[in-house]
């Protein structure tokens, strides 16, 4: 997925914060690599362009764009953070724990959910990234 510059820029300016070069090369290696990436794919591709970018800023920057709305993050395999380009609507994963196989799930499927989960218990659901592990139905 791709991301629209001018408009981070304005969003983080009127939020009160400057898009620095390391932030804009970070966000750039995340669209670039696509889909799900780890911090260390993501660490090891700004290398190639920004030697002198460290690990715990790439960390530091993944997760303040996560916090932002910017970048949306999700746990896949049950063990690390994996980061995409929020996109305009909510979306979800059913991740297979054996072979690795994602699917991607529209915001509808978890609606009458999050519904219940209101009326019943008086909680209102903030995900907008959820991500539900099982067997996919080749693995089944």
């Amino acid at each position: 997925m791709s991301h629209n510059l001018e408009e981070i820029t304005e969003q983080l300016r009127q939020e009160g914060y400057r898009v620095t070069t390391q932030r804009r090369v970070i966000l750039d290696t995340v669209c670039e690599l696509g889909g799900h990436v780890t911090p260390d794919a993501v660490y090891e591709r700004v290398q190639d362009v920004a030697p002198a970018v460290d690990r715990s800023t790439v960390y530091r920057t993944l997760h303040f764009l996560h916090e932002r709305g910017i970048l949306a993050a999700t746990n896949l395999d049950g063990s690390r953070l994996r980061y995409e380009v929020a996109g305009s609507l909510p979306h979800h994963h059913l991740a297979c724990r054996q072979c690795g196989a994602v699917q991607h799930l529209g915001d509808d499927h978890f609606q009458p959910l999050f519904d219940h989960l209101l009326a019943a218990y008086r909680f209102r659901a903030t995900g907008n990234h959820l991500t539900i592990h099982g067997l996919c139905e080749a693995c089944l």
